[in-house]
């Protein structure tokens, strides 16, 4: 038994919870099983939300073998774990407290399908990701074009339609949320997310910049600005370890007050050309400097463009059934180079070079939802292969 199968049961919501004892007599149920922490330090599974009786909790998922392993990896001094509302483990040998708090935890010994577990364990021993890495060169160009276009559609809708569901505004205010959550990069998108759901759009355009500084500033609980009447974020969702000062979340925040106070969030620009697009938010919209920490680079601009404004163009036009918007929003990307970060370097490693951010995207898609998963048989590409 590892902790990997049991973030593989969670993640995948293969758990029978039926099957499971109430927790301590309590009724129990799960609201939401959280994003999945593959890369970060901190709880495994972020945003989770459960209900025991009546009571709604939302936070995070820790997962252990057995849960003396808390006290064994010193999470009782990391008060990242704070935020966990539920321990799962394989072997519940021991209560647990938190911050005064004994955590809700549920145990799984007596669910476990063992043939389950032995195959899963047979399956991910290898230790390329990319099972087909040293193939892929060989497929037909055709079948590699036409699944890149499919994969980035895939990757388009999918995160469009996860900020749909959580967020019912105006346009305006959607487009805010997006590039604020694109502020956070992938360290700290879930925090930025969770700052903007703490923000009202509306409320934040009639303020003067002295004032959006303050309520931004206070609620991320970040600068030492205390404000009872706030409802203020937990310091320790914010995430400083392995990030590049550049990227501290301090400083991304003061450049989004600053960029929000420059502009004005409208959405002339969508009848622009994908090229005019692009010079406008790379050469105004993000352009002012006032200080060093206030300047944005050439690189941060791009993935401003890449998961912020894109993403947007692409849900806009999808809800007004536009064709043009959506081909601008992809048009974009492919003007765009290439992205350079750690799945993409595994696709370099079999010599497989996305040549802009289209390709990119659609690389990391490919990787995320059908390599991780050993989903060969449901990859364009893994089909091409079996039938040769």
């Amino acid at each position: 038994m590892t902790e990997k199968y049991l973030h593989y049961l969670w993640d995948k919501k293969l758990i029978p919870f039926h099957k499971l004892k109430k927790l301590n007599s309590l009724n129990f149920k799960i609201l939401h099983f959280g994003t999945y922490n593959q890369f970060e330090s901190g709880p495994d599974f972020f945003d989770a939300g459960i209900q025991i009786n009546q009571l709604k909790w939302f936070g995070n998922v820790e997962m252990h073998l057995r849960s003396s392993d808390w006290y064994r990896h010193n999470h009782h001094k990391d008060s990242a774990y704070n935020t966990v509302i539920l321990h799962v483990v394989f072997e519940h040998d021991k209560e647990i407290k938190q911050n005064g708090f004994e955590i809700p935890t549920i145990e799984l010994k007596s669910v476990i399908d063992w043939n389950h577990c032995f195959k899963f364990h047979l399956t991910t021993k290898k230790i390329s990701k990319i099972l087909c890495g040293s193939q892929f060169n060989g497929i037909e160009g055709i079948h590699k074009i036409h699944f890149l276009e499919k994969a980035l559609y895939m990757r388009l809708n999918r995160k469009t339609k996860r900020i749909n569901d959580l967020y019912d505004s105006s346009y305006s205010a959607h487009f805010y949320f997006y590039i604020l959550k694109s502020f956070g990069t992938k360290t700290n998108q879930l925090p930025f997310e969770e700052l903007a759901n703490r923000i009202d759009f509306i409320e934040l355009k009639k303020m003067n910049i002295v004032q959006q500084s303050l309520i931004i500033r206070s609620i991320s609980n970040l600068f030492n600005q205390q404000n009872n009447k706030l409802d203020q974020m937990t310091p320790s969702s914010w995430k400083y370890g392995g990030v590049r000062p550049s990227n501290f979340p301090d400083r991304r925040i003061n450049q989004f007050i600053q960029f929000f106070n420059a502009y004005n969030f409208n959405l002339e620009f969508i009848n622009a050309s994908a090229i005019d697009i692009i010079h406008f938010f790379k050469n105004k919209a993000m352009n002012f400097t006032l200080d060093n920490s206030i300047t944005f680079s050439d690189s941060f601009k791009n993935l401003l463009l890449i998961n912020g404004i894109v993403p947007f163009m692409f849900w806009y036009g999808t809800i007004s059934e536009s064709q043009e918007i959506i081909d601008k929003a992809i048009d974009i990307l492919y003007l765009l180079p290439p992205e350079n970060n750690h799945i993409i370097k595994k696709w370099k490693d079999f010599n497989i070079l996305p040549k802009n951010a289209a390709e990119s995207q659609a690389y990391l898609e490919i990787f995320n939802e059908f390599c991780t998963n050993k989903k060969c048989l449901n990859c364009s590409i893994g089909q091409q292969l079996l039938a040769v």
